[in-house]
């Protein structure tokens, strides 16, 4: 695979990897029925250190969206369980995600 194939990809130094890598950073949404996933979702973020950017808040603004929509066709997503990846969990995600409707299930 080439790299060129990606439009917008960028250098950006990783703490994961403690070194500058390039690529994508993806918001991905999926809902899954019967083990099917269904992409709801994809958004390409732009770098990190922009006001109000983050993956925290986009996630929170999409979810905001997805939820207009359901309710708009009478389905209620936040009664539907949600996984997230580790760094959305901090305490203000958690906060904003209750205040959307959806429950705490640990």
């Amino acid at each position: 695979m080439s790299e060129n194939i990606w439009p917008g990809t960028y250098n950006r130094y990783s703490g994961r990897w403690k070194k500058i890598v390039r690529g994508n950073d993806l918001l991905g949404i999926l809902m899954t029925v019967n083990g099917t996933a269904l992409p709801l979702h994809l958004l390409f973020c732009p770098k990190q250190g922009r006001a109000n950017t983050g993956k925290p808040s986009l996630l929170i603004s999409v979810l905001s969206c997805l939820i207009e929509e359901f309710n708009a066709e009478g389905t209620d997503i936040t009664s539907f369980p949600i996984t997230l990846d580790s760094r959305s969990v901090s305490e203000d995600p958690k906060q904003k995600l209750a205040a959307l409707g959806f429950k705490n299930q640990e």
